[in-house]
């Protein structure tokens, strides 16, 4: 567990694209419907990153697909999620140490979002969960379209 991965950050809402609707390209070329709620900046390791926070249409739930540094080496290679919720204040809880990998590491039988090209960062988020020992083989998706190219 690593507490200075365990944030609480505005969510920047006065972008152009927040509210916007949009489609994530899924890992089996679906594409599944969110809301850009807006963005969270924040520091590691004395870099700044910026990610979008989406809002799942389904579940209504704050959501942030993101790809590091650590994507295909310690962590899964399509990237890793974030769930994450708002306090009264309007403050994002981003707590890394929860997260976690799409449920297509595991299996092909999930159809799994993409984080987006704006969520990809070179920074190495060390904190949640790793690579399982016997994943990668059925979950591996060396075909995906590692880009997170937004749908229409």
């Amino acid at each position: 567990e690593n507490p200075d991965l365990a944030l609480t950050v505005p969510l920047e809402t006065s972008g152009k694209d927040a509210g916007e609707r949009i489609t994530l390209a899924t890992s089996d070329g679906a594409a599944k419907p969110f809301v850009r709620a807006g963005r969270i900046t924040f520091p590691i390791d004395g870099e700044e990153v910026s990610l979008s926070v989406f809002r799942d249409v389904e579940r209504g739930h704050y959501f942030l697909p993101f790809r590091d540094g650590t994507s295909g080496d310690t962590t899964y290679p399509v990237g890793r999620y974030l769930d994450s919720r708002a306090r009264p204040d309007g403050q994002l809880v981003v707590d890394f140490n929860y997260a976690y990998n799409p449920y297509c590491a595991y299996s092909d039988e999930y159809s799994c979002p993409i984080p987006p090209q704006e969520n990809i960062v070179r920074v190495s988020i060390e904190a949640g969960e790793r690579n399982f020992p016997g994943t990668g083989e059925a979950g591996d998706h060396a075909d995906v379209d590692l880009t997170g190219h937004e749908g229409d």
